[in-house]
């Protein structure tokens, strides 16, 4: 009879513990992944009621703080890994790639399942270049007609009627059919050099002229 009553003891307490540890599990570790509270116990076991753990569950059992049910687990140590092998990581699948959740924050948005390599995020398709259309040519700009009658425009800082600059040195060409200009100052060829009067001599012939004006004047007022 006390045997009896010992295996009844023994079994009701091994179910009310596993009741007691599946009740702590499910609030605590749920929280502790970005969207947990989705699949609840599916996100680390094969069930929802527990069981065996899937490819996440694994990489988060893994990362625990401590081993057995007082474990925590680490979301900054899991987010980086693939679990399922889909190209795409745990943090990409549960919506932060960055890895800056923790827990307490506000859940960001559901995109797959970590632990289903069939279950990817959604990709955005690259936008297609525009066909070019076929068989037109480049159109080149047409230039614009100059208006009938009118010079063609001068360039910009050269003033027009001008005549072009001659450079230094060079005598300034003669326009065609007129003589060459001599210089002022000096006589015709080189026989009249050495007749000119020097600057404040008068010539002979001028001395001349003006005794011969002077006899004339004296005639003319004694004949008055």
């Amino acid at each position: 009879m006390n045997r009896k009553l010992f295996t009844g003891a023994l079994m009701t307490g091994l179910i009310a513990m596993s009741w007691a540890t599946t009740a702590e599990a499910r609030p605590k570790r749920v929280a502790q992944v970005p969207n947990g509270n989705a699949r609840s116990c599916s996100s680390c076991h094969t069930s929802p009621g527990g069981g065996s753990r899937n490819a996440f569950g694994l990489d988060v059992e893994g990362t625990m703080t401590s081993p057995g049910f007082a474990g925590d687990a680490q979301w900054a140590l899991v987010f980086a890994e693939d679990s399922d092998d889909d190209g795409f990581s745990n943090g990409e699948e549960l919506g932060d790639p960055e890895g800056t959740w923790r827990p307490g924050d506000p859940n960001p948005p559901l995109l797959s399942n970590p632990a289903d390599r069939n279950s990817v995020p959604p990709v955005d398709p690259e936008p297609e270049p525009e066909p070019e259309p076929e068989g037109q040519p480049d159109v080149q700009p047409e230039p614009e007609p100059q208006p009938e009658g009118q010079p063609e425009a001068q360039p910009e800082g050269e003033p027009e009627g001008q005549p072009e600059a001659q450079p230094e040195g060079q005598p300034e060409a003669q326009p065609e059919g007129q003589p060459e200009v001599q210089p002022e100052g000096n006589g015709g060829d080189e026989s009249d050099e050495g007749c000119a009067t020097a600057p404040g001599q008068v010539g002979g012939g001028s001395l001349a002229l003006a005794f011969l004006a002077l006899g004339l004047g004296l005639i003319r007022r004694r004949r008055a």
